[in-house]
């Protein structure tokens, strides 16, 4: 008798990146480094695992990597401090990497066990070499924690298309040298473009801006590479939005950028890449990016029909990707590489105090790592959420949280739609939570709203430092549209695979490996 068949995805999980990622744990330590020595950098480290460098001659190192021109470095030093550490190729020095702490802790609140900071280096790497990082006698900081390095290519820089106005050309005449502020040059450029049915063009170069640059419909704006193009806002504020990035309107594709801020802390600091003008927000493109030290990419704000794909978000206060307000609908988040965020990477928020419920939004492929607050993925109000073929590692709590909640204020109705049809399908979830935490790698928490037509179906949940998947004991259900589980890998996490508490919420179980195929 044969009772159901398991299908298969070949597709490979996650983002598919230009970068080969070398973490420390996997590499080979001497000269007394240890792992894991402090527990404050190990549970916001990517694997939940890291070297310390306590003394000189201490080093870790990688044998035989790729061919690389640039390298980059996730590393943690102590608070208010910079120094250098060496860097090593075959045995040879090749430089000192100048390291500080501005961006590796939250300013404004120890809770939050941010950590870590990315420091990028130009240093010739050939197939076979090997790489070590050691703490030389110039290297004098009380120690240096190292979570892992990523080596890449850089492809050359783009050439401005035909259709573009330059903003270093007269008569806007940007600086790009990363000194002079670049604001009114390239908004006077962008304000052009949109007369003359033109796109803007930022050549090579580091353009500092003091206030968001307001685009029109219709209008894009291209860098030459993330390697090349920077815009980087000089001001932080409590002003929502802050001063960095764009508020768009519809139709813009925003592209091939590197994009930075200098916010230090979460509480108060509401710097969002990319905002929306009210009513707007539609079919808009944010690709080839690489955002850092700021508070969100895009979120709370009209954003529909849109794009966002090939994105490296990193070192954030909050969610990577936020939807959810105005009923945000049939976006797309595809092959972005979050790591080292706030909170969620990709969250759908849908609270009552808004008039339209968010649906058929769709993230896949995205790999999200290491966040030092909040989930992996969430979902919280809504219809049609998909979340497929993503992998969510290390994590501080949950990996993906299906959950509705009072966000804010219920007296200003500020709590979550319910949940109306959730697709979580072949994901990955590694290393979710922390010990003396009860989120697990796949957590419920049905708070002001029931749940319907939930569907868990071949995913890998593993390795958490809780549990698998837990169902809270709360105060509403599934029962009409009950919870599928279906031919789900979960094994080897710390307290129980599979806990459900409540007795409202029935799911069908089916074909699951590492946990009970009948309902509790």
């Amino acid at each position: 008798k044969l009772n159901w068949f398991r299908f298969t995805n070949s597709e490979t999980r996650g983002a598919t990146m230009p970068f080969r990622t070398y973490e420390a744990e996997e590499g080979t330590s001497g000269g007394g480094a240890v792992k894991d020595e402090n527990a404050d950098v190990k549970v916001a480290s990517s694997g939940k695992s890291y070297v310390q460098l306590d003394r000189t001659g201490d080093y870790v190192e990688w044998t035989n990597v790729r061919d690389a021109d640039r390298l980059m470095l996730r590393y943690s030093i102590p608070q208010n401090t910079n120094g250098t550490l060496s860097l090593y190729v075959n045995g040879v020095k090749r430089q000192s990497l100048e390291l500080a702490s501005t961006y590796n802790y939250d300013t404004d609140d120890s809770s939050y066990k941010r950590r870590y900071d990315d420091q990028d280096a130009a240093v010739q790497i050939n197939a076979g070499d090997t790489i070590r990082l050691q703490r030389d006698e110039g290297d004098v900081l009380p120690w240096y924690g190292i979570d892992l390095i990523e080596l890449e290519t850089a492809p050359a820089p783009l050439a401005m298309p035909a259709g573009y106005l330059s903003v270093k050309a007269a008569p806007y005449n940007a600086a790009g040298n990363g000194a002079e502020d670049d604001t009114a040059a390239i908004q006077a450029a962008v304000n052009d473009a949109a007369s003359k049915g033109k796109n803007v063009w930022l050549p090579a170069g580091t353009y500092n801006q003091s206030g968001k640059i307001a685009v029109p419909s219709g209008v894009d704006i291209r860098g030459a590479g993330m390697w090349y193009s920077h815009l980087h806002s000089t001001v932080t504020n409590n002003v929502w939005g802050g001063t960095v990035g764009f508020t768009l309107n519809n139709d813009t594709t925003i592209s091939d950028l590197r994009i930075s801020g200098v916010q230090t802390q979460r509480n108060n600091q509401y710097a969002i890449v990319v905002l929306t003008n009210p009513g707007a927000g539609q079919r808009n493109v944010l690709q080839n990016l690489w955002v850092e030290h700021v508070g969100c990419l895009e979120g709370w704000t009209d954003w529909s029909d849109s794009t966002i794909q090939n994105v490296r978000i990193r070192n954030t206060y909050f969610d990577g990707i936020h939807w959810g307000d105005g009923g945000n609908n049939g976006n797309l988040a595809r092959n972005n590489f979050m790591r080292g965020l706030g909170d969620d990477g990709v969250a759908q928020v849908n609270l009552q105090n808004f008039n339209a419920v968010a649906n058929h939004n769709v993230a896949e492929f995205n790999t999200i790592s290491a966040n030092y607050w909040g989930r992996g993925m969430s979902d919280v109000g809504g219809d049609s959420l998909i979340y497929r073929d993503n992998i969510l590692d290390s994590s501080f709590n949950a990996g993906m949280i299906i959950t509705t909640e009072p966000v804010a204020d219920p007296a200003k109705n500020e709590i979550s739609y319910p949940i109306n049809g959730l697709k979580f399908q072949r994901n990955t979830i590694n290393k979710a939570g922390h010990a003396g935490h009860n989120h697990a790698g796949l957590h419920y928490w049905l708070y002001v709203n029931p749940m319907k037509d939930v569907r868990i179906e071949l995913n890998t949940i593993e390795n958490g430092e809780t549990q698998g998947i837990h169902i809270d004991n709360t105060a509403f259900g599934d029962s009409e549209g009950r919870t599928q589980f279906n031919f789900n890998t979960v094994e080897n996490n710390a307290l129980d695979n599979y806990q459900n508490a409540s007795t409202i919420i029935v799911p069908v179980l089916k074909g699951n490996v590492g946990i009970d195929n009948s309902p509790e």
